[in-house]
């Protein structure tokens, strides 16, 4: 049931979504429990279980969420523009900020802070807290931490965990997959660097 007073243009199909709009418009959430905490703010997408759910939804606006688990982890902070598709992708998201793309399960799933972060692929990016990484490939900076990386390919800057590193490319299966708290090296190719 939702329980509108001023809003409108909004549309929930499943048990529980949008059940908390009261002023919030343009919102479409498909799936139990999608857009479930959502009052106020509007512009949101969700399909599918709990995607953008459980979370207090009235510090984003302007989202899209599609996959079960999707984008449910916000609970403070300005968290507008963020993209989120597959499954628990971006799901740990706390106060991060705005801007920021993850598409493939799991993908930017630890994220807490940060803005303009962008992790495509399996896990790519799962537990980046820094600012304007890329990570695009299965497990691409998994582990790095730091600011301004740009990772592309299988495991491509996957790091060690806790890798603070900054301002570093890897392009290449493994490139860059060992290191922690180097920064400004460029490694092309497969297995380059891999020790730094």
């Amino acid at each position: 049931r939702i329980d509108l007073h001023d809003g409108n243009n909004n549309t929930a199909v499943g048990k529980d979504a949008g059940k908390s709009i009261t002023t919030g418009a343009s919102n479409v959430f498909v799936g139990k429990g999608a857009g479930d905490a959502v009052t106020t703010r509007g512009s949101n997408v969700a399909i599918g279980l709990n995607a953008f759910g459980a979370s207090n939804g009235d510090n984003a606006e302007q989202v899209v969420a599609i996959g079960a688990g999707a984008l449910s982890g916000i609970t403070t902070g300005n968290v507008d523009y963020l993209i989120a598709i597959g499954y628990n992708a971006m799901d740990g998201v706390v106060t991060a900020g705005a801007g920021q793309i993850a598409i493939g399960a799991n993908a930017l799933g630890a994220l807490t802070s940060g803005i303009g972060n962008t992790a495509i692929g399996y896990a790519a990016g799962q537990v980046i807290l820094g600012s304007e990484n890329a990570a695009i490939g299965n497990d691409a900076g998994f582990f790095a931490t730091g600011s301004y990386n740009t990772f592309v390919g299988f495991e491509a800057g996957k790091g060690v965990s806790a890798a603070s590193g900054e301002n570093n490319v890897a392009v290449g299966k493994y490139a860059l997959t060992g290191f922690t708290t180097g920064g400004n090296n460029v490694a092309v190719g497969s297995l380059s660097l891999i020790h730094i």
